[in-house]
This record gives structure tokens, C-alpha cells and sequence, in this order.
């Protein structure tokens, strides 16, 4: 009997370590502009960012981000996150409720949500796109794009308006709307 009772128990335990392990952040770690995770030469607000500087590092509205030869992660807001490329420039302008504001002034960056307890607005190229559904965004200033590969994004450039879904991408330039997938590179 106790034998087929540890046979038992041995299969919960590895499902209990992954309850756990995915179990929401602390109100503390789950601030917007929280930086997740960095890789190579970041800084924030011009000062250098160590990889292994201890707790997680969080900047407020204002706070620049620049990459050099290096990559970000920031939190936005639970459930998304940013993923700031090399040579790239983010300014936070808001966090928090009800909502966060940044603009890319430089580089690309990819917006993964899925969930969204408030709205996600990013500026790039003068187009502002208001991120409302759990998606996955890419913002392109090098290319002139902002393109949607799942979820929806409401675009507004000089009073003029658009909504891309999924599958579409739109040229900030022009504001012009073109279909696009992440495999073709748009």
C-alpha cells in the first residue's frame, strides 16, 4: 500500500512545480516599466544598465531606454511585454492606469500581449496605434511599418483612421494598409 501511494504522488509533483512556477508576479515585479530582461549594451535615461544589477529594474514616465548592440524586455503592463531591439530607442512617456503610452523614436520593438488590463498605446513615424486585444504587434521605425500578426490595432495618423487585424500591417509613411505575416519579413 505505501508503495502505490508514492506512485501515486510522484506524477503531482512535477505539476505542482508548474502551477507554481506560472503563478502571477508580485504586485511589486509586475510594475509597468518593469525591464524583464536585457541582453548586451542597454541604458535608461543615459546611465548604463547591468545584467546583474540585483532586483528587477523599473523606469518611469519620461524615462528613455536606448540599445546598442543589445536587446530589452519591458513589462507594460501584466500580461504584456516589450521587446525592444538592437539599436533602438523607447520613450515611456505614461505608466500605470489607465493606461501605458510609449513611442519608439528609433529601431523596432515587438509588443506581445496577452492580456490587457488597460490600453497600450505606441507612437512611431506621427501614427498612433491604441493596442486593445491580446496580440502580437511589430513596430518597425526603420521601416516605415507597424504590422498585426495576431490581435487588432487602431491607428490614427493626422486625423485619419484605420484599424488593422491580424495579417495586416500598415506603412506609417504613407499610412497605406498591406497584408503581411511575420514570415515574409513586412
Amino acid at each position: 500500500m505505501c508503495r502505490r501511494l508514492r506512485l501515486k504522488l510522484i506524477p503531482v509533483i512535477p505539476i505542482l512545480s508548474i502551477v507554481m512556477a506560472a503563478a502571477p508576479p508580485s504586485a511589486e515585479s509586475a510594475r509597468p516599466g518593469t525591464l524583464n530582461a536585457i541582453a548586451g549594451e542597454v541604458s535608461i535615461n543615459g546611465v548604463p544598465v547591468n545584467p546583474i544589477s540585483g532586483p528587477s529594474i523599473a523606469f518611469e514616465g519620461g524615462g528613455v531606454i536606448r540599445t546598442g548592440q543589445g536587446m530589452a524586455e519591458i513589462l507594460l503592463s501584466p500580461g504584456s511585454v516589450l521587446r525592444l531591439g538592437t539599436a533602438s530607442e523607447l520613450t515611456l512617456e505614461t505608466a500605470g492606469t489607465p493606461g501605458v503610452r510609449a513611442r519608439l523614436r528609433r529601431g523596432e520593438a515587438l509588443l506581445e500581449v496577452l492580456a490587457t488590463s488597460a490600453v497600450l498605446t505606441m507612437e512611431q513615424n506621427g501614427v498612433t496605434a491604441m493596442v486593445r486585444n491580446p496580440g502580437l504587434y511589430e513596430f518597425n521605425q526603420k521601416r516605415s511599418v507597424i504590422a498585426v500578426y495576431a490581435g487588432e490595432a487602431r491607428l490614427n495618423k493626422d486625423g485619419q483612421r484605420l484599424v488593422a487585424n491580424a495579417g495586416f500591417g500598415v506603412g506609417t509613411r504613407h499610412f497605406r494598409v498591406f497584408q503581411t505575416s511575420p514570415d515574409r519579413g513586412n
